[in-house]
């Protein structure tokens, strides 16, 4: 693909039709005249992320039939470009976390429409409108935290982990979290409950730590929980047990090792969580 200059310039195309194989409902162009015939709006709405993908990659996107479909698809809900842009560049420093920044970075918008379909189901939740405005906001306050956010969180908090038992606990729970928002993950699939992944990667986070920890102090952490549960083994149910001992243990070894642990509100200092 041609190189373009940025910032977007929308007195000129920001695509060449040679190379921009759209069809009639997505194509910005009309092949007989390659006239514009697509409000200005959308062409800046698309060069928004084509230049997103020229500042991250390099270079722009190939633009098949399916990614001009999905880009307007976004544009016609509603989704703000800003946003587009915000989901794409954290996908990316997802990616780069996981397989490294010389890795080949997923170019099809197909990768990324998962994770852009959950921050447009939280812009809904709270009730934001924003327009097609590209301005960022960055990490939004507590009560806005999304998916997409605490898997960014946890790549930040691996990589300035003290400690090595830290770096692999902040590792489990990125995974439990990002494995939600991969691009091969079905377009109709239900939207993910936010509890219920969140409440996995805290399970994974204390497992990896738990399970980093020298034999001999993890069984004094098992043995001490196990002395604070004694008491009520007559009073409470097995079920009830059971989350009375999965707090004490998040408690504990988010106290003992300083980790932070995910929460719908962001990841928790260990004072935060009760």
């Amino acid at each position: 693909m041609h190189e373009r200059t940025m910032p977007f310039d929308e007195r000129t195309m920001p695509f060449d039709e040679r190379t921009m194989p759209f069809d009639e409902r997505t194509m910005p162009f009309d092949e007989r005249s390659a006239v514009p015939r697509v409000p200005l709006a959308l062409r800046a709405y698309l060069a928004s992320i084509e230049n997103c993908f020229i500042a991250l990659r390099g270079r722009g996107i190939q633009w098949s039939h399916d990614d001009g479909a999905r880009a307007r698809s976004w544009f016609d809900v509603g989704v703000p470009a800003g946003a587009v842009v915000r989901v794409i560049e954290a996908r990316v420093r997802a990616w780069e976390f996981s397989h490294g920044r010389a890795s080949s970075v997923p170019a099809s918008l197909r990768w990324y429409d998962p994770a852009v379909l959950d921050h447009t189901r939280h812009l809904r939740r709270v009730g934001h409108t924003e327009g097609h405005a590209c301005e960022s906001t960055g990490v939004p306050a507590d009560a806005d935290i999304t998916l997409g956010h605490l898997v960014d969180m946890a790549a930040d908090l691996a990589r300035s982990a003290p400690a090595p038992i830290a770096a692999h606990a902040y590792r489990a729970g990125f995974a439990a979290l990002d494995r939600r928002l991969h691009g091969s993950d079905a377009e109709d699939a239900t939207p993910p409950d936010l509890d219920a992944v969140v409440d996995r990667a805290r399970a994974a986070v204390v497992k990896a730590a738990l399970g980093g920890l020298p034999d001999a102090e993890r069984a004094a952490l098992e043995a001490d929980i196990e002395e604070q549960l004694r008491p009520l083994r007559a009073t409470l149910s097995r079920k009830a047990l059971q989350a009375r001992g999965r707090l004490l243990l998040e408690a504990r070894i988010s106290a003992h090792l300083g980790l932070r642990l995910p929460t719908r509100a962001g990841w928790k200092e260990p004072d935060d969580l009760a």
